[in-house]
């Protein structure tokens, strides 16, 4: 949406604006630590807020900010968001899809949801949340090996050590994603394939 080439300023205006207004619901107040007040984004209108949906969110309007987009009601919404984020991050670090615990079980977090949420936040590295996100996602990464979770881990950990051995992995991976036929994943690849190094979309 930040992309002059990608649609029209009036088409770009419009989505960011809808973007900054769109919120997920507020819940009930439970037993646990968690803020069910704090909205950030929901995958469907009047539901919940869950952290993939709030990682792109906070991604899009931080990245409209980076280069120079005034979108009203945006400061307030990614602040929100990245209260939302440190407040559902999972013990130890990491994200899961939706919570960081139910019925005072803690939920584990999951590689995909980790590195979103940790490109969505990449320019608030003091935060405790995000430094431990970022050692358990330099750790697990390996253990989901799919499009998804190695491509985001690699444009999440791009200037980390564990970089080249992510790159290598992902390219082994390649063969099978074409084999599946998902052009959303093959893109993705390519795209941190191809991001290494430099600014990209994701960069805040």
């Amino acid at each position: 949406m930040a992309h002059s080439e990608l649609a029209s300023p009036d088409q770009r205006r419009r989505l960011l604006d809808a973007l900054a207004t769109s919120k997920g619901i507020k819940a009930r107040p439970d037993n646990s630590s968690q803020d069910n007040s704090l909205q950030g984004w929901s995958w469907i209108d009047g539901t919940f807020s869950w952290v993939e949906p709030t990682g792109w969110g906070l991604l899009a309007l931080k990245r409209a900010r980076r280069v120079g987009l005034d979108v009203a009601g945006a400061p307030a919404r990614i602040a929100e968001a990245e209260r939302l984020l440190v407040n559902r991050t999972c013990r130890g670090g990491g994200w899961n899809f939706g919570n960081a615990a139910v019925m005072q079980q803690d939920l584990r977090a999951y590689v995909p949801t980790t590195a979103l949420a940790l490109l969505a936040m990449a320019d608030r590295g003091n935060e405790r949340a995000v430094q431990e996100s970022r050692s358990f996602l330099s750790r697990q990464w390996g253990t989901e090996r799919s499009s998804l979770a190695m491509s985001l881990s690699l444009v999440c950990l791009d200037q980390t050590p564990a970089a080249d051995a992510i790159e290598s992995a992902l390219q082994d991976h390649v063969a099978d994603a074409r084999a599946f036929g998902n052009f959303h994943l093959l893109g993705m690849t390519r795209f941190a394939l191809a991001s290494r190094r430099r600014d990209h979309a994701f960069t805040l």
